[in-house]
C-alpha cells in the first residue's frame, strides 16, 4: 500500500513483475510506484506499467507487464481494501453524516480469534462487568431485557447507563449508547453524554480484518482496527486521553479472544447454551448469515451448517 502525490491510497501487490524486487523498497511518483531495481513504473489504479527506461520512450511496454492491483479507499483515517469484487459497499452508519467531530485511528490490535468472535466480543454487554472492571469500573452485572433490532445484515441496540455510587472507571454518568453492527464485521457506538446528550457524544468504529481463512489449520488471526471520535461538545475527555482509555479497553479482552474455544463464533445456534443476555450477539450472528446468503444469491443451496461453508468462500 502507498499514498500517490495527492494522498490517495493504492494497494498492489509488492512484486514486480519484471524480476521480482520488492516495490515497497521503491519510490512514489504522482500516481506511479517505482521500481528500486530497474525503476520500471507502475500505475497504481490498475497496476498497469508505464514506463519502461531501459527501453526508452515511445517503445512497446509487454502487455504482460500489469500488477495485481486492489480497490482501496481512505475513510475515517484507515485505508480500506478489497482483495476480490467487493460484495457490499463501505460501511457508513447514518449516525455519522452531517456532524462536526474529530476523530483519529487507535492502536491495532492483533488477536488469535476470528473476526466474529472479535466482532461479538466488542458488543458484549455481559462481560463488561468481569473484564473491564479496572477500565469501565463498577458496573452492575444483570443485564436488563435488550431492545434489539435486525433489519437484515445490520443490528441496533439501544441501551441507558447509569453509573454507581463511587464508580471510579470511565463510564462515570448518565450515558445513552447506540450500537450498529453492519455485517460481515463491522461495529459503529455511538455514547452520548449526560441525559440528554448535553455532555457531547463520542464515536467508537470496531472493523475486525481476518488474516486466515477458516478453514485454515491452527488459531485464526484477527487484526482489530478502530477509530475513536468526539463532537465539539465533548469536554470532560480530550481525545488523546479517549484513546488511551480505549487502548486499555482492548487489552484487557486479548487475554480472553486469545483462549476461546473455538476460536471463531458459530453459526449453528445448538453449538453454544445462550440467555437474553446474548440476545444482541445472537441477532449478529443471523445478521452474518444474511450477509454471506446475499454475497453468495447464485447458491440457493446455502442453508444452515452450509452457511459456514459459504462463509469461508465469501
Amino acid at each position: 500500500m502507498y499514498l500517490t502525490g495527492s494522498g490517495e491510497p493504492r494497494v498492489a501487490t509488492d512484486r514486480c513483475a519484471h524480476r521480482g524486487a520488492s516495490l515497497a523498497d521503491g519510490h512514489v511518483e504522482g500516481d506511479r510506484i517505482v521500481c528500486p531495481y530497474h525503476g520500471w513504473q507502475w500505475r497504481g489504479h490498475d497496476g498497469r506499467c508505464v514506463h519502461i527506461p531501459s527501453i526508452g520512450e515511445g517503445a512497446g511496454i509487454p502487455s504482460k507487464a500489469v500488477l495485481p492491483a486492489y480497490r482501496a479507499e481512505d475513510r475515517w483515517g484507515l485505508v480500506w481494501c478489497c482483495l476480490d469484487d467487493p460484495a457490499v459497499e463501505l460501511p457508513c452508519p447514518p449516525a455519522l453524516d452531517g456532524l462536526e467531530w474529530t476523530y483519529a485511528p487507535g492502536r491495532a490490535v492483533t488477536v488469535s480469534a476470528g473476526p466474529r468472535a472479535a466482532t461479538e466480543n466488542f458488543r458484549d454487554v455481559a462481560h463488561f462487568p468481569f473484564v473491564h472492571q479496572s477500565t469501565m469500573g463498577h458496573l452492575p452485572e444483570v443485564v436488563e431485557p435488550l431492545a434489539v433490532e435486525r433489519r437484515g445484515s445490520e443490528v441496533f441496540l439501544t441501551r441507558e447507563y447509569s453509573a454507581q455510587g463511587g464508580n471510579e472507571g470511565m463510564w462515570q454518568e448518565q450515558m445513552t449508547f447506540t450500537y450498529h453492527a453492519i455485517a460481515p464485521c463491522f461495529v459503529c457506538l455511538r455514547m452520548e453524554h449526560g441525559s440528554d446528550g448535553a455532555g457531547g457524544t463520542r464515536y467508537l468504529l470496531n472493523a475486525p480484518s481476518p488474516h486466515t481463512a477458516p478453514t485454515s489449520p491452527g488459531r485464526p488471526q484477527t487484526t482489530i482496527f478502530w477509530v475513536e471520535g468526539m463532537t465539539p461538545e465533548h469536554t470532560n475527555m480530550t481525545l488523546d486521553e479517549i484513546l488511551e482509555a480505549e487502548a486499555s479497553v482492548y487489552e484487557e479482552d486479548n487475554p480472553i479472544l486469545d483462549r476461546l474455544e473455538p476460536g471463531e463464533a458459530p453459526l449453528d445456534p445448538a453449538a453454544q447454551v445462550h440467555t437474553p443476555a446474548d440476545r444482541y450477539t445472537l441477532e449478529y450472528r443471523r445478521a452474518f448469515v444474511e450477509f454471506v446468503r446475499g454475497a453468495q444469491s447464485s447458491d440457493a443451496s446455502v442453508d444452515g451448517a452450509g452457511i459456514e461453508a459459504a462463509a469461508t468462500r465469501a
